[in-house]
């Protein structure tokens, strides 16, 4: 059995000497209070992938319900608290579907209040009754020095499936009825390198000295409601499923994540959409929060920046206020959008339409140097749009406190491309765009070889509302277009739509526009009588 190792604490007192005399003070451009060695990289793997996008309250129950109910061999779990009886029957009925099943679960060895400890401890005492307890179940508290919180969500399912989600294993948070519930999101990975990045701080953290076996207790005992809460949330968000090229980043605490958010951050160039549970101001009594500090910087370089948090949480309060006062726009979303009052626990981060991070990783000084917490930031016009809607909509039934300047123009709608012509021809057209606080520039058009427009082909700056693309060779085509206002503010993509060039039907010498149909058929026809002579003659030779 695994025991937890004590440290002496002369040992605790000689180090914390050498740390005040010998180290050197931390930078600005660094989290306060480091206390930790661990330095996994921020791995980007890029190639094909699938990535099914999900949402709390709307589908993270049918996704996760159904990747349990699928697995065949092995479940590695880590979460920072259990209080959901509906995912603990999962695990329950997965060990009696197979009796071999290897899970492992590992959770935070402490919690920020007493009820997530009751239900966490209950959770494990009710797993431990089963007979695969210490033999093929295994139910650890995490590593208690170095990483303060076990905060990261994410689950590796027969090594195949990665699911890294912002929600902990709460009714709240993956809801069985998606009526009521906090906002949250997720996704489901499959792509082997990211699976295995994943695995590898799964084991790292499982290997540490200061995990401890969970050793049963009557006392722990818990009985789960099976009562299913619902609400008046319409649930519009459905799962979304993309296959296709894509870039994914790793992204863990404390290891990596004040880098790569920093580095995303200032990667804005255009909008800047954020959605925390809570943003604390400072990360110390003399250290800002980075975070903080950049979006402010962002919107001084004429980004677009948005920010929604849970107005619960009394801290956000003073920091929307700063917000607004940057030009920041800011909305309040908890009670205020049909969710029966939960929180909105989400910690994503929407970088131009083209980026997105989903994690567990809060704006505080514990998330992203003192716990582990694990994201991925995805690029990927498909997955980031699909969040990117969600968002809109959870803007759009918040409460606006103000602080938005500059608006982007609307979206075009991009009209049914035709089949291209004789010359390898393709006319396109769009709807007329409006601009807010200004007016609407030119827009942009870019053509692709793949629908995810993972590859540009062509891009062009068009004054009006149509554009004709010549000499193009044989090939399927992918087009879209936005619109980009005097503030140099770009608005969404439009629709996508495409057409094919038959191979043959490409003739870039030929002057375009000119009745060519015409002319090969009337010389098809004037020959006719002369071959018809010419034939008779032989005949008679």
């Amino acid at each position: 059995m695994i025991q937890r190792i004590r440290r002496p604490a002369c040992l605790a007192l000689l180090v914390l000497m050498l740390a005040i005399f010998v180290l050197p003070a931390p930078q600005l451009s660094q989290a306060v209070e480091e206390t930790r060695s661990f330095d996994k990289p921020a791995s980007t793997y890029t190639g094909p992938a699938t990535v099914t996008c999900f949402t709390s309250p709307d589908s993270s129950w049918a996704v996760l319900k159904d990747l349990m109910r699928s697995t065949q061999n092995e479940m590695l779990i880590c979460v920072y608290s259990i209080s959901n009886g509906f995912l603990i029957n999962e695990v329950e009925n997965a060990l009696e579907r197979n009796s071999s099943m290897e899970i492992k679960i590992m959770v935070s060895w402490k919690w920020a209040s007493p009820a997530e400890r009751t239900y966490t401890k209950g959770a494990f005492y009710n797993l431990s009754q089963h007979v695969a307890f210490e033999n093929n179940l295994w139910l650890i508290f995490s590593e208690d020095t170095d990483l303060e919180f076990t905060h990261g969500k994410y689950m590796i399912y027969d090594r195949e499936v990665l699911i890294v989600q912002s929600s902990n294993w709460a009714k709240s948070g993956v809801p069985p009825r998606n009526s009521t519930g906090n906002r949250e999101w997720g996704v489901a990975i499959r792509q082997p390198d990211v699976v295995n990045y994943f695995m590898e701080v799964f084991t790292h953290d499982w290997l540490l000295p200061n995990i401890e076996l969970y050793t049963p207790s009557s006392g722990d005992e818990y009985s789960f409601s099976n009562y299913q809460p619902g609400g008046s949330y319409s649930a519009p968000h459905q799962t979304q499923t993309y296959t296709d090229t894509m870039s994914i980043q790793c992204v863990i605490s404390p290891d990596n994540s004040v880098d790569t958010i920093l580095a995303l951050i200032r990667s804005a160039t255009n909008k800047l959409d954020v959605q925390q549970m809570y943003i604390r101001r400072t990360w110390g009594p003399s250290y800002p929060n980075q975070f903080l500090e950049e979006i402010k910087a962002a919107r001084r370089r004429g980004v677009l920046c948005r920010v929604i948090m849970d107005e619960k949480d009394e801290d956000n309060h003073d920091v929307a206020d700063i917000l607004v006062d940057a030009g920041v726009g800011v909305v309040w979303q908890g009670e205020h959008w049909g969710s029966g009052g939960y929180w909105m626990h989400n910690k994503g981060i929407i970088v131009d339409d083209e980026k997105v991070l989903i994690s567990s990783i809060n704006w505080s000084n514990y998330s992203v140097s003192q716990n582990r917490e694990a994201g991925v930031l995805i690029t990927h016009t498909g997955v980031t749009g699909f969040f990117a809607e969600v968002f809109e909509w959870d803007w759009e039934h918040g409460v606006y406190l103000g602080g938005l300047g500059l608006v982007p123009p609307t979206t075009p709608i991009l009209d049914e491309v035709r089949e291209p012509d004789i010359n390898g021809q393709v006319e396109l057209s769009w709807s007329e765009c409006t601009d807010h606080d200004g007016v609407v520039d030119y827009y942009q058009v870019q053509m692709s070889s793949r629908e995810s427009f993972s590859a540009i082909l062509g891009e062009w700056e068009i004054d009006g509302l149509n554009h004709d693309i010549t000499g193009l060779s044989a090939g399927t085509f992918f087009f879209r277009v936005r619109a980009v206002d005097n503030n140099g503010l770009y608005g969404r993509w439009s629709n996508i739509d495409g057409t094919t060039v038959v191979p043959g039907n490409e003739f870039p010498f030929l002057i375009p526009g000119f009745p060519w149909e015409a002319i090969l058929l009337s010389l098809v026809l004037a020959l006719i009588p002369t071959l018809i002579i010419r034939r008779r003659r032989r005949q008679h030779c």
